[in-house]
């Protein structure tokens, strides 16, 4: 009697749900408890914050586990996602939509899972690339878009940056050029809407390299190096977003904060009673309703087991919390410096010796003359001075070319599709085999006629079919 009662109420539940009535969505979620909690860390997650509600978010694709944890400690199981569809994904909390942007973790599909409808959505015409696991990422909400750098996979390690939007929908990578970061160390990438730039922080043995990412011509910038101290490696936290816009402040870890605008690292006191218990500060995000940073840490009763804490550089007095600050390092050490001289003692002795028969200094003139090399744009004609001496170009594409590379100079652009080129400089041409032929002419008879490689194609990092025309400014 039982059992058939059972069975009226399933076929009156699913009765409902094929009538389009929806599902009331339960109050309080399954709570795990706190030593089933320390097990499951064991497994493959990541971690992002919502400082709108102050909890945290972690999705655990072995079981599919979306789970929730707040200040308070309380850990619920939110959500049981796909776990067939849903692999180990990088994810970030969007506070206007009250909803997850979740990617694979080594960069390629796209989802968006909506708190409200509890409807997980791909976004993207990707795949899945499992070429950058332990990338970093920021997620530009005016944009819609992630950019990532670094990572490591396919027996690779990279330093290139990546690109994905809503327009698109599929990743790009983004040329770059300047103090490109080592691809040997992971690192931690944030954006400032105040000076509209990223900052990229690496660490290496104790120290914290900081680099300024230009957006307007995507040049890296080495800001400084500075000694913590302390060794540091990111863990599971994605989708932070560390700035203060007010003080310039980024949270690094710990009780470290990077200072934008003086180029200088903060070391704030973290012993009072309410950080004592905690045994490593993580990463974190910037929480502007209340001035504070939410952030992972762990405990030293438990040791690692991810909880959710609040940071204030104001104490609950309301004085300020002490700290000292840290310079970039500029002194080398003793040996490098005794290496530095013995160097350049083998250098005057060798210019002394061979100095008057091979007349280094004349090669170095030249070199500086290319350096200053010039483009001068006429109606009939295009005279570009190279290392002293004036070449001429008078073909008609000879002028659509310098032309368009002029203008790409002038945004600070210096690479364009094959299709862009094609249409911008060649005639036009029935198929796309004999614009191959014809690109590859032309840029080979630029080069030659000003001795250097100013123009060439190059393969994507991300995609080996994917070419693109990178243009060398640096050499006019």
């Amino acid at each position: 009697m039982r059992l058939w009662a059972l069975m009226w109420l399933l076929l009156g539940a699913i009765s409902q749900v094929a009538l389009g009535q929806e599902l009331p969505v339960p109050n309080r979620y399954e709570i795990i408890p706190q030593d089933l909690w320390k097990e499951k860390l064991i497994d493959r997650h990541r971690i992002t914050i919502d400082t709108v509600h102050d909890v945290a978010y972690s999705y655990f694709p072995d079981d599919g586990w979306l789970v929730r944890f707040d200040l308070d400690h309380t850990i619920e199981i939110i959500d049981t996602l796909d776990r067939e569809l849903l692999h180990l994904s990088n994810l970030v909390y969007l506070a206007q939509e009250h909803a997850l942007l979740l990617w694979d973790a080594g960069l390629g599909r796209v989802f968006r899972y909506d708190f409200n409808t509890r409807e997980l959505e791909r976004m993207d015409e990707s795949y899945n690339f499992r070429g950058f696991y332990g990338h970093a990422e920021q997620f530009i909400d005016d944009e819609y878009s992630i950019y990532a750098f670094g990572g490591y996979g396919e027996f690779t390690r990279k330093n290139v940056l990546m690109l994905y939007n809503d327009r698109e929908k599929e990743w790009l990578d983004i040329p770059a050029y300047g103090d490109i970061p080592s691809k040997h160390y992971i690192g931690d990438l944030d954006y400032d809407s105040i000076g509209g730039a990223f900052y990229y922080t690496q660490y290496v043995d104790g120290r914290v390299l900081v680099y300024k990412l230009l957006v307007n011509n995507w040049k890296w910038v080495l800001m400084g190096t500075f000694e913590l101290g302390l060794l540091f490696s990111s863990h599971t936290e994605s989708g932070m977003q560390r700035i203060d816009p007010a003080s310039r402040l980024m949270y690094l870890y710990g009780g470290f904060f990077y200072d934008i605008e003086k180029n200088v690292v903060r070391k704030y006191v973290t012993n009072d009673e309410y950080l004592t218990p905690i045994l490593h500060l993580r990463l974190g995000s910037y929480d502007p309703s209340h001035d504070r940073w939410l952030f992972i840490g762990d405990t030293k009763v438990d040791g690692i087991d991810e909880y959710l804490y609040s940071f204030s550089l104001t104490l609950p007095n309301g004085a300020e919390r002490f700290y000292t600050t840290i310079q970039q390092e500029r002194n080398l050490s003793e040996p490098t410096r005794m290496l530095g001289y013995y160097a350049l003692g083998a250098l005057a002795v060798l210019l002394i010796f061979f100095g008057f028969r091979y007349k280094p200094w004349e090669s170095f003139a030249g070199l500086k003359s290319r350096a200053n090399s010039s483009v001068m744009l006429r109606s009939d004609q295009v005279l570009v001075d190279v290392g002293g001496e004036t070449i001429r170009f008078t073909e008609s594409t000879d002028l659509s070319f310098w032309n368009y590379v002029m203008d790409l100079k002038s945004k600070n652009i210096h690479t364009c599709e094959l299709k862009d080129f094609d249409e911008q400089v060649l005639p036009s041409l029935s198929n796309e085999s004999q614009y191959s032929v014809s690109r590859k002419r032309f840029i080979s008879h630029v080069n030659e006629k000003l001795g250097l490689e100013f123009i060439e194609v190059q393969r994507s990092e991300l995609d080996k079919r994917y070419r693109k025309v990178v243009f060398r400014h640096d050499l006019l």
